[in-house]
Formats: C-alpha cells, sequence, structure tokens
C-alpha cells in the first residue's frame, strides 16, 4: 500500500474533477436533447412538471459524472503505479482465481453502470406498465414508476453490497495482497540485482 504526498492527491483529485466534468457535462447534454425529444414525441413527459423533467435531467448528468469519477481514479492509479497482472504460474506464492471471484472482480469494476442501468430499466417497465392504467393522472404515474425503479435500484445496491463482501476460502482475503507483495518484491529484486 502506497501513503501519498499532498502532491499526489491534488494531481489525483484534479484529475478525477477534471474528467468528471467534461463526462457529466456531456451527460447533461444528453439529457437536455433527451428532454427535448421526449417534449416532442411523448404525451406523457410532455404533459410532466418542469421540476420532474429537471430532475431526470440532472440524474442524468449527475450519475454520468459519478461513474466518470469513479473510473477516472481508477484509470489514474492504473496509469500512474501500473495494473496489477496476475501471475497464472501454479507455486506456492499463487493461487489461480476462482470463475466467482472473477465475477466479483468485473462486477465490483462495473457496478455503478449496472445499478444506473437497472434504475432505468425499471423506470421504463414500470412507466410501461402503468401507462395503460386510465385511473392515474400523469404525475401519479411518473411518481409511481420513479417509486418502483427507487425500488428496485435498493434491491440491486444491496445485492451489490452483498456480492462485495469476501466469501473466498481466504476470509481475510489477504491473498491477493501476498501475491501483490511477492510479485513487487521480485521486481524490486530483479531491478536490484541488474547492473546498472
Amino acid at each position: 500500500m502506497k501513503i501519498l504526498t499532498k502532491e499526489e492527491e491534488k494531481e489525483h483529485y484534479d484529475y478525477i474533477i477534471r474528467q468528471g466534468l467534461q463526462k457529466g457535462l456531456v451527460g447533461l447534454g444528453a439529457g437536455i436533447g433527451l428532454s427535448f425529444i421526449g417534449q416532442k414525441y411523448w404525451p406523457l413527459y410532455r404533459s410532466s412538471t418542469l421540476q420532474l423533467k429537471a430532475f431526470l435531467v440532472s440524474s442524468l448528468a449527475t450519475a454520468v459524472f459519478i461513474i466518470a469519477t469513479e473510473k477516472a481514479s481508477l484509470d489514474f492509479e492504473r496509469k500512474k503505479y501500473g495494473e496489477y497482472k496476475e501471475n497464472k504460474t501454479r507455486n506456492e506464492n499463487y493461487v489461480t482465481i476462482s470463475r466467482k471471484d472473477t465475477m466479483k472482480i468485473w462486477f465490483s469494476e462495473h457496478k455503478w453502470p449496472i445499478v444506473v442501468g437497472t434504475w432505468g430499466l425499471a423506470m421504463a417497465g414500470s412507466m410501461a406498465s402503468l401507462y395503460r392504467n386510465q385511473y392515474l393522472t400523469t404525475a401519479q404515474k411518473m411518481v409511481q414508476a420513479r417509486m418502483y425503479a427507487q425500488g428496485v435500484t435498493i434491491i440491486v445496491v444491496l445485492a451489490a453490497a452483498a456480492f462485495s463482501v469476501n466469501t473466498s476460502k481466504d476470509p481475510d482475503g489477504f491473498q491477493e495482497w501476498k501475491n501483490m507483495v511477492n510479485e513487487e518484491e521480485r521486481r524490486i529484486n530483479k531491478i536490484s540485482s541488474s547492473p546498472s
């Protein structure tokens, strides 16, 4: 584990904010564009309140900003410090990664797009389901759809939290750290022993 200096912290912070703002502005533009399309072609959207439209546009921009900053943070670390590559040779210092652990790694790296995508699908599905209900007003349909989507999203977030808990054979989760430390020691020893 590396302890960052104040300069490295500032460089990291500046990088993720810059990337997040760039992508967030793209998300805001996409949200405004989708709002114009919805206003022109979708009567349900046209009849909804300005506050709800603003919420939908700002939600898209915020979600894109959050996802972009997390990805930028990971990219910054990989560019600055390199990427850890698992050594696939079988010896006493390494364990192979199971399919379950590979899925956990993939899910942890893509959890926010999955959560946002689930919210969007739940919102669209609940809107489609509620659209046929003639006893609800348009505003009531939008509120109901949002509540259903939030409920599904909370379930997905809880599932993500449960899935992120380490349930592998190594309950303390130290084997991956041991592998990383051993690999770094080998690299340092190789550099130290090579002639200058």
